[in-house]
């Protein structure tokens, strides 16, 4: 066992920055010097729905989340309810004090299993159905808790700043949240200023709101929180590491092996990687010899694979992105590419099927139908990637394959290694 390993939860409705504020507290320990494996679970909703991320760290190299949260965070009721027994008997939760009397009817978003599980849990312990009461049960387990009145802090800072529009600004619960974590844990509030100016890079003004926020929620919390067993205080970084993504060991990969046409139609979890690919489509290689990934968002997968023919056609190394429902329009193609041998590569990230599936869930079903994909027989070669590693070095190997048999090549990826 590490000295170090320590999981952090975060949680909240769909679209409330969960991912932003989880990408600050990730960025902020891994330039502590620790190991981070991130988590991430979003349903396929736009707004609304419940999404959390977990974050372990660890000083040691660590390939997977585990089931034990030290410290919670939640600025909604959801969030308790559905992860408060998740948390250890020596860690945690941080939690907007102004939820206590909320009662599971007034969550919506609770699905009718769920809710039925919960309300069984807490008549077996005379309990009433609500967020103390959970928060009660935590308690007797020995979780320590941490009750902050959200919109508290937010009126206090405004005042501090002279800033009345501070007051309203709920979508900045995240990253109070987050910095009464790393307040709590004792970790350098530099830091946190670091990464915060690097998620709000192009937004300067907003970084500095956020900052704002960030310093009088950590000096709230370094004041008023006090005996918590974990800390975080820093070890020596390891040279040569950077923090990504799942879908960045693909994306970087297609860079550096030269891929310079990409064609997409958007589709969960598969998008990722050509919205990063789009973000950094202009390169400097090679002593300022510029370089680039086009990256052409089509109307559908039919049009995205023939692009992606087209273009290979002309010697330009050239891919694709996509899931189970759109490789499965792509197979005709497919068959056309591989009598004329064409060197594609198809970046399949798998996710839960059958048919469209579950979009934001994790599968790995498609194996077979990616071997037999097509009308009657061709050479093709699937690569499977184990972990985020990996699948830089074998998007390299892919190409290489496909240049040298002329043939396509599908990398087969996962919503999980996306989404880590």
């Amino acid at each position: 066992m590490s000295s170090t390993d320590f999981t952090w939860l975060i949680g909240g409705p769909q679209g409330s920055g969960v991912e932003s504020g989880a990408n600050i507290f990730s960025k902020v320990c891994a330039e502590m010097g620790y190991q981070i494996f991130g988590k991430r679970e979003f349903y396929s909703n736009i707004k609304g729905e419940h999404s959390y991320f977990t974050v372990r760290v660890s000083d040691e190299n660590i390939h997977s989340n585990v089931n034990d949260v030290n410290l919670m965070v939640s600025f909604d009721a959801e969030t308790i309810f559905r992860h408060f027994d998740e948390v250890s008997s020596n860690g945690g939760i941080i939690y907007d004090s102004e939820l206590e009397n909320v009662d599971t009817d007034r969550v919506r978003t609770l699905d009718s299993p769920f809710k039925n599980r919960l309300h069984k849990f807490l008549e077996s312990k005379n309990k009433p159905f609500t967020i103390a009461s959970v928060l009660e049960i935590a308690k007797e387990k020995g979780v320590s808790l941490y009750p902050v009145s959200f919109k508290t802090l937010l009126e206090n800072l405004s005042n501090e700043v002279d800033n009345p529009k501070l007051r309203g600004l709920v979508r900045m619960y995240n990253v109070i949240g987050v910095s009464l974590s790393l307040g709590l844990i004792k970790t350098p509030s530099t830091s946190l200023f670091h990464s915060i100016d690097d998620v709000f890079s192009k937004k300067p003004q907003i970084a500095e709101i956020n900052k704002q926020a960030a310093n009088h929620s950590y000096n709230h919390a370094s004041t008023m929180f006090e005996n918590f067993r974990f800390n975080l205080i820093g070890i020596t970084k390891q040279p040569d590491t950077i923090l990504v993504q799942g879908h960045f060991g693909t994306s970087l990969g297609k860079m550096v092996s030269g891929c310079r046409f990409q064609s997409y139609y958007p589709i969960t979890p598969a998008s990722d990687e050509s919205v990063y690919l789009e973000s950094n489509e202009i390169l400097q290689i090679q002593n300022d010899r510029p370089g680039s990934t086009i990256v052409v968002q089509s109307e559908d997968e039919i049009s995205a694979i023939g692009m992606m023919i087209g273009a290979a056609l002309t010697g330009t190394r050239s891919s694709t992105s996509t899931s189970g429902p759109g490789f499965a329009l792509m197979t005709e193609a497919l068959g056309w590419a591989g009598i004329n041998e064409v060197p594609i590569v198809i970046t399949l990230y798998q996710r839960s099927g059958p048919s469209t599936g579950l979009p934001t869930r994790h599968g790995q079903d498609d194996l077979l139908f990616t071997v037999f994909a097509g009308c009657g027989d061709f050479p093709k070669i699937v690569y499977a990637s184990g972990d985020i590693e990996e699948s830089f070095y074998d998007t390299g190997n892919c190409f290489n394959y496909a240049d040298k048999y002329q043939i396509p090549v599908i990398h087969m990826m996962d919503k999980f290694l996306s989404s880590s």
